[in-house]
C-alpha cells in the first residue's frame, strides 16, 4: 500500500476546496516533498482493509498540515476489485492550513471512487478577514465545483472583506 500517495492526493484536495469556494488559493509545489505523518498509535487491520492513526494525528507535506484526533484509510484488500485506497476519513477535530488559509470541521471524507470531499460538522473556511461557514461543504474534484450546505438549524453565513472576495 502506498500511504503517502493517498494522503497527498487528501491533503491537494483540500487545498483545491478554496479556489473553488472563491478563495484565492496558490496551489504549492508538494508533489516531490516528503510526507511526515505523526500519531500515538497505529493499527492496522488487514482483515478489514483498514489503517487507524489515531491520537493527535498531524499529516504534514511541504505547506500544508492536517490535524485530527483519527485518521481512518480504508484500503483493498488482496483479490478484492481494485487496488488501492477506497477512502480516508478524519475524524474529530479536523484543521487543514496552507499558508493563511485554513479550513476547519469536525469529520472530513475523502472518497476517492467518487472523487468528492465532503466536510462534515460545523465546517468554518478562513483566509483572512473572509470567514464561510456552514453545515457541510462538498468538493467535486471532477468538476472543481463547491457547495456549502446549511441545515435547518445552521444557515451558511459567509463575512466577506471589502478587500477579499467570493
Amino acid at each position: 500500500m502506498r500511504l503517502a500517495q493517498f494522503f497527498f492526493g487528501f491533503m491537494l484536495a483540500g487545498v483545491l476546496v478554496l479556489p473553488a469556494t472563491g478563495f484565492s488559493a496558490q496551489a504549492p509545489a508538494v508533489t516531490s516533498a516528503p510526507l511526515d505523518l505523526e500519531a500515538q498509535q497505529l493499527d492496522v487491520n488487514q482483515a478489514d482493509g483498514r489503517a487507524v492513526f489515531t491520537g493527535q494525528v498531524r499529516v504534514t507535506q511541504g505547506p500544508l498540515v492536517l490535524t485530527t484526533d483519527k485518521l481512518i484509510v480504508r484500503y483493498n484488500r488482496q483479490g478484492d476489485d481494485g487496488s488501492g485506497v477506497k477512502d480516508i476519513q478524519a475524524e474529530g477535530n479536523v484543521t487543514l492550513v496552507q499558508a493563511a488559509q485554513t479550513i476547519t470541521a469536525q469529520a472530513a471524507q475523502y472518497a476517492l471512487a467518487q472523487e468528492q470531499i465532503i466536510l462534515t460538522g460545523q465546517v468554518t473556511l478562513v483566509q483572512g478577514d473572509t470567514v464561510l461557514r456552514g453545515a457541510r461543504l462538498v468538493y467535486d474534484l471532477k468538476t472543481g465545483r463547491a457547495q456549502m450546505q446549511g441545515t435547518t438549524n445552521q444557515r451558511v453565513r459567509a463575512r466577506l472583506s471589502p478587500a477579499g472576495g467570493l
